[in-house]
């Protein structure tokens, strides 16, 4: 049997509907070990740099939900922050997070993904609008005071069917005064000076466009306008879910690459410390799953360096290993 075949424990889950929409915030928030990586950029092009080893920190999943507000509506958006820590001014990750798809995808992985049994998810409605009751009472009562006067609705469309003719007819006679007031002089400059009229037209065609005509490159601009104004909203939500747990090993932690990508192990089996008949090294298991057809793990950048970096550690520890091997336990002169 090849040590790649899907009957030794190679074969991959198909992913729920539920996790198949998720953004990458949406990911951190339901993953139990989020990995970090600490991200400069470079003096000269700017460019990102990986500085030291990618880490995976336990997440609390229960306090970071039961913080975040509930929202009424299915369709209705929240902005959230990443950090590291609450009391950083930077952030990790900066995206818009959909409640409703965020609580689906707990809800399916608590029920089959082992590692997520227990977690409680608390999503009660009183919980999540404790006004609500009082909105809707406000609105009864808005409606009542509303129902209490007498309108006569005949009346109401007269008084804006008159109120309309009014401004159309305003507004008429105010354009054609304009234009026999101004009208013969206008003709008669444009005779004289057609050239400065010609200047006049790209001059306000120039005003027209944003910053006075000029363009701007494109490297002065961020990646994504839209996300740098949201920046300047108050209402954001900053969220630390690894804040206070310690990093814990690759190889010391059982199904730790299910607990940090729930999405590409759904179901949490067949990971790479599965139990297998033949046994399958990290740089194989990386390799197949990096090559693999379904492109689940090649399109998340963060398991690329997941998969690298764990592989870098197992060859430093085997190369270590081997060095200890050939070393002597004494030296020349008896010590």
């Amino acid at each position: 049997m090849p040590a790649l075949a899907v009957a030794n424990q190679m074969g991959l889950s198909e992913i729920p509907p539920e996790l198949k929409d998720l953004n990458i915030m949406e990911r951190h928030l339901i993953s139990k070990c989020i990995p970090f990586a600490k991200i400069i950029p470079l003096p000269k092009g700017r460019q990102n740099l990986i500085r030291g080893n990618v880490v995976c920190v336990p997440s609390e999943i229960e306090q970071t939900v039961d913080a975040l507000p509930r929202l009424r509506s299915e369709s209705q958006v929240m902005r959230i922050k990443l950090k590291r820590k609450l009391c950083y001014k930077g952030h990790q990750l900066f995206q818009t997070v959909t409640w409703s798809k965020l609580i689906h995808a707990l809800h399916k992985l608590k029920q089959i993904h082992p590692q997520y049994q227990n977690v409680t998810i608390r999503d009660e409605p009183l919980l999540c609008d404790p006004t609500l009751n009082d909105d809707d009472d406000d609105d009864e009562n808005d409606n009542i005071s509303m129902d209490d006067d007498d309108y006569d609705e005949a009346d109401l469309m007269q008084v804006d069917s008159c109120e309309r003719e009014a401004l159309c007819e305003s507004g008429r006679e105010q354009d054609v005064d304009m234009v026999s007031c101004d009208g013969e002089e206008a003709e008669r400059l444009q005779n004289e000076h057609p050239e400065q009229n010609d200047e006049e037209n790209d001059e306000g065609q120039e005003s027209s466009l944003p910053n006075g005509g000029y363009a701007l490159e494109s490297c002065l601009q961020p990646l994504d306008i839209g996300e740098e104004m949201l920046a300047f909203n108050d209402n954001v939500y900053c969220v630390a879910p690894a804040e206070g747990n310690n990093p814990v090993s690759f190889f010391r932690t059982p199904k730790l690459e299910a607990m940090a990508f729930p999405v590409q192990f759904p179901t949490g089996q067949n990971t790479l410390d599965e139990q297998r008949r033949i046994k399958v090294t990290p740089s194989t298991y990386f390799k197949s799953r990096l090559f693999n057809v379904d492109d689940r793990f090649a399109r998340d950048t963060n398991y690329l360096f997941f998969a690298q970096f764990v592989t870098e550690i197992h060859l430093a520890k085997s190369s270590m290993t081997v060095q200890l091997r050939k070393g002597k336990t004494q030296t020349k002169d008896g010590r």
